[in-house]
Parts: structure tokens; sequence; C-alpha cells
């Protein structure tokens, strides 16, 4: 058998194929598959090697792709509550805010409420 691949019977293909798979999922032994199905193991093997090849040597196709960026959520703002000992603490964020900015208004809100709470 010659691998070629400008004389290729694809229903040939197609049919080891189908052993192929069959024989796997059964998961009994080559020798007894093709004892069974009236195949040379021989056979069975030379198709099992070339099927690997022929797999192996298909081109990766082109795809489309489609890429999609999620877009934030535009609020109005957001509204931070901190319960106090006497009343709460708001921070109203209206618009982008830096992170690290916004840690540091909370971090010093936080030290003013234990300033105050040490003082009474």
């Amino acid at each position: 058998m010659a691998s070629g691949t400008a004389l290729r019977d694809g229903k040939k293909e197609s049919t080891w194929r189908r052993h192929i798979k069959a024989q796997a999922q059964g998961g009994g032994s080559v020798a007894a598959y093709c004892r069974g199905h009236g195949l040379r193991e021989h056979g069975f093997y030379w198709w099992r090697r070339e099927l690997i090849r022929r797999d192996a040597s298909v081109r990766a196709a082109f795809v489309p792709v489609h890429v999609r960026v999620e877009r934030p959520v535009v609020t109005e703002g957001v509204e931070i509550v901190l319960p106090a000992g006497g009343g709460d603490r708001r921070v109203r964020v209206i618009g982008a805010v830096d992170r690290r900015m916004l840690a540091d208004v909370l971090w010093a809100m936080e030290e003013g409420r234990q300033e105050e709470a040490g003082r009474c």
C-alpha cells in the first residue's frame, strides 16, 4: 500500500476510520476485532498509522474570529456608605476615579472615625 496523497479513496478511508474507532471503543484486541470483521491485521495497523499521519499533515484552516469587547456598565455614580458610631459616612463617586486614590480616601475616612471614637 502506498502512502501517496494523489490517489486517495475517500470511501476506503472512511471505512477504515470507522473500523479503527469501533475497535478502540470496544476495548478488545486488534487481532480479535480483525477476526470478527474479516479484516487483515496488518492492514488494520497500516491504516491506523496512515490515518494518524494524514491527520497530522492536515493544515490548520483559518477560522473567522469575531472579537467582542465587553463595554463597562456606565452608571451615574457610586455611593459608599461607611457606618460610624453616631451616623453614616458617605463617599459619592461620579465618573472615573483612580482605584488607589479611592482606597486612600476610604482609609482616611476610617482613620478619622477611629480618631473621633478615641476622643469620646
